[in-house]
């Protein structure tokens, strides 16, 4: 894949990264915050190519030292709200190890925007992030129906932060706990960002004869993306749900995927 002239390109037009502005431009590191405002995705740095072996190289930054960067604008505290823990969470059935530790952790944080007793605030905060990450997967899918081109098997980079102080509005792709709030207890306050990684893997050939082989793992990918994040949000009500997901290409079958919502979350 010709990264510069194919997923830079995309990335650049779609997400509005070309043509993105600062809200200070006399802050020497507002393009950071800019980049975030724009995307979910965790986009590169820099990007070397060698026009003569046709390979290409990219440097990927630090999600929470790059949120840092844009939050503190300088790189004097890269570390605002203190350290991230990180959980890179893929959706069912792909191999994920922080999947399970990751919704046990959620389940503790008191985010649940969608519950009768949660702050109005907290649930914009949710909308606001569920609404960028689906339209980063909206721009991972194929080139005008081509689904080999779709990107699979890239994760949800979860960073959880204990800021211990009042931080009701984290900024974009970030939710506050209701704790963070100003009638919450600031010791318990929990904040959690996501970012998209490593999304220039693509549903080709290869990857078509893997998930088949594998409980087409790979197949509607990016629906089972946003189910994860529609069920990380769903109150927690013991119900089972049955639904079927599309496959990523008319000659595959429908993939069932059956997930149980409990409060062991």
């Amino acid at each position: 894949m010709n990264f510069v002239g194919g997923y830079a390109e995309k990335i650049v037009r779609v997400s509005g990264l070309a043509d993105a502005t600062c809200d200070n431009a006399d802050q020497e590191w507002c393009w950071a915050a800019a980049t975030l405002k724009c995307t979910a995705l965790l986009v590169p740095l820099l990007a070397f190519s060698s026009p003569t072996t046709n390979k290409y190289w990219i440097v990927m930054p630090v999600a929470s030292l790059f949120r840092g960067l844009a939050i503190s604008q300088g790189e004097e505290n890269l570390r605002p709200w203190g350290e991230a823990s990180y959980y890179d969470v893929k959706p069912w059935p792909a191999k994920s190890n922080a999947r399970a530790k990751f919704l046990r952790k959620f389940a503790n944080m008191d985010i649940l925007p969608f519950a009768k007793s949660n702050d109005e605030e907290n649930v914009k905060q949710w909308v606001n992030f569920a609404k960028s990450v689906n339209t980063a997967v909206e721009l991972l899918g194929g080139h005008n129906g081509d689904d080999s081109s779709s990107s699979v098997d890239y994760s949800l980079l979860f960073e959880v932060y204990k800021p211990n102080k009042t931080l009701a509005n984290p900024g974009h792709n970030c939710v506050a706990s209701r704790h963070c709030f100003p009638n919450g207890r600031p010791s318990s306050c929990r904040v959690i960002c996501v970012s998209i990684i490593d999304f220039l893997t693509t549903f080709n050939f290869a990857r078509q004869i893997e998930s088949f082989w594998k409980a087409g793992k790979f197949n509607a990918y990016n629906g089972k993306v946003i189910e994860l994040l529609s069920c990380v949000a769903s109150p927690r009500d013991a119900r089972t749900e049955i639904r079927t997901l599309p496959a990523q290409q008319d000659r595959l079958p429908g993939f069932e995927v059956t997930m149980l919502d409990d409060r062991m979350w």
